[in-house]
């Protein structure tokens, strides 16, 4: 009986040394590697057809596909979000940004190594002792509306001098010649000035002057390409009459992306953001009415054809522009344009 246990304790002892000896000489599968890159995007003025957000997304995605293992996770961020963030020890591996915020982001990124695209105007705008810290990747424009019926004099240059008065049943109203929507980190007080000789100081918000614009409360309308869309929609619905449309040849709306010196992942960011200069990048852009960076026009309509010729010759600031400069740009576009010519790239 000794003996047959005997056995089979032999016989079970060598079935799992059988069974268990193929698992030990398996090589463990390695876990799946990712790269994961996180990107802030801040925004600070207002976009075209669909959000800037939404672009980028669409093209970190596309990204994504061309470069396997490599995630863009993108969060989007108020100006007074991304600097909370920050204050709370918060990084990032790449930031998209315009003037605002751009001082305070100046020391976190590192100087960018890669091909530049873009034209001159963008390019340098983003350049500090000789070196770039961030790349342009698109851009709005202001702009200028008007109904035909109401013009008088030059458009948009005599834009200021176009009050009239108008018959209100049996009332006459005063309307004034123009009016704009104003934020503390953009400067359409400066494109005003470039265009006119100079600004008058309102402080209107942006929407709600495109409504009274709408209503007919005023006479000239100073906005974005956020307008633009919105009232080419109008006039070729048929509710508004025809318009004259006239573009700047100034913008401070452009959003450039840039990486920071603490990322452990330049190499890869680099390469998005050379990819968001891209030709078949930026030919997207139109999707989203905004503006290639790049010498590109992609468009057909005649409005939107216009404006971007004018942001190939854009006059522009330094995105790293901190809020005294800011302050100092607006106050000389309030005395005069001369006073902003020296100022301006």
């Amino acid at each position: 009986m000794k003996i047959i246990s005997l056995v089979l304790v032999c016989v079970f002892a060598t079935f799992c040394f059988v069974v268990v000896l193929p698992s030990l000489n398996q090589t463990p599968q390695s876990a799946p590697t990712h790269t994961l890159l996180t990107l802030w995007n801040v925004d600070n003025f207002p976009s075209g057809k669909s959000s800037k957000a939404d672009w980028l997304k669409k093209t970190a995605l596309t990204f994504e596909k061309q470069n396997k293992g490599v995630i863009i996770s993108v969060v989007n961020l108020t100006q007074q979000q991304a600097v909370d963030l920050l204050d709370q020890g918060k990084t990032f591996d790449l930031i998209c940004f315009s003037l605002g915020i751009g001082n305070k982001l100046l020391p976190l990124l590192a100087p960018y190594k890669g091909k530049v695209c873009s034209d001159n105007n963008f390019t340098l705008s983003a350049v500090v002792e000789n070196k770039v810290y961030a790349l342009p990747f698109m851009a709005g424009g202001y702009c200028f509306f008007a109904r035909a019926s109401q013009l008088k004099g030059q458009f948009p240059q005599d834009a200021l001098n176009f009050q009239q008065t108008k018959k209100v049943g049996k009332n006459l109203v005063l309307l004034d010649s123009l009016h704009y929507g104003t934020t503390n980190t953009t400067l359409v007080e400066v494109a005003l000035a470039l265009t006119c000789g100079k600004a008058e100081k309102q402080n209107f918000d942006q929407y709600s002057t495109y409504v009274d614009f709408v209503r007919g409360k005023f006479v000239a309308l100073l906005s974005t390409q956020r307008d633009l869309w919105r009232l080419k929609q109008r006039m070729t619905n048929g509710k508004i009459e025809n318009l004259v449309f006239a573009p700047c040849q100034f913008t401070d709306l452009v959003q450039y992306v840039g990486v920071s010196k603490q990322s452990q992942q330049q190499q890869i960011a680099t390469e998005f953001c050379q990819f968001l200069q891209t030709d078949v990048v930026q030919q997207t852009l139109v999707d989203a009415g905004m503006f290639s960076v790049v010498g590109r026009n992609d468009y057909t309509d005649e409005w939107y054809f216009q404006m971007q010729e004018a942001v190939n010759v854009a006059k522009t600031v330094s995105v790293f522009c901190n809020e005294e400069q800011i302050a100092h740009l607006k106050n000389c576009a309030y005395v005069g344009k001369d006073t902003l010519l020296d100022l301006i790239a």
